[in-house]
């Protein structure tokens, strides 16, 4: 549950959509629990199954503009031995570019990038899970990290921009 949970998060990026997909893939699987006994790899079907719940939420319903940032993250979830205030605020900052950056990608390289880089899978396991080619798993993971990079760099150069413009003009 705890493995479900955490990539239906990865994929929706919201707790309560989390939820509802994970409540939704178990709906579709107890029906064909016995399958699911069967299965060599259990944990590989039931991502299968989930990645193509939520490919399939999106494309009904159009939830593109729907995807939020979590609001439920506390001072526990920061990964620091107490770290001072200047190091919080920018660990803040940077989560939260690198987190609209993510949410700007696409579903489907959301999905692969959460899926490889996050996850774990190979792109051998993707292509057998995912049913999708494993050239066209390869360009959508090169081309979601080209895009993060992309939308990263010019987060950074505005911020230099604005930076430079407000520095006091010398004499």
């Amino acid at each position: 549950m705890e493995y479900l949970f955490r990539l239906a998060y990865r994929l929706h990026r919201n707790t309560a959509d989390a939820e509802d997909l994970v409540q939704e893939l178990l709906a579709k699987v107890y029906v064909k629990r016995s399958e699911l006994k069967k299965a060599h790899q259990a944990k590989m079907w039931l991502s299968k199954v989930m990645y193509h719940l939520f490919i399939d939420g999106i494309r009904k319903n159009a939830l593109q503009a729907s995807f939020h940032s979590p609001t439920d993250l506390n001072a526990d979830d920061l990964a620091s031995d107490n770290p001072g205030p200047d190091l919080i605020a920018h660990s803040d900052h940077t989560q939260q570019k690198i987190e609209s950056a993510y949410l700007q990608l696409s579903p489907e390289h959301r999905a692969v990038l959460s899926m490889h880089d996050m996850e774990g899978y190979t792109l051998i396991e993707l292509e057998q899970m995912l049913a999708i080619p494993l050239g066209t798993l390869k360009s959508r993971l090169h081309r979601a990290r080209a895009n993060m990079k992309r939308m990263l760099t010019e987060m950074r150069d505005q911020e230099i921009s604005t930076a430079s413009r407000n520095l006091p003009k010398s004499a």
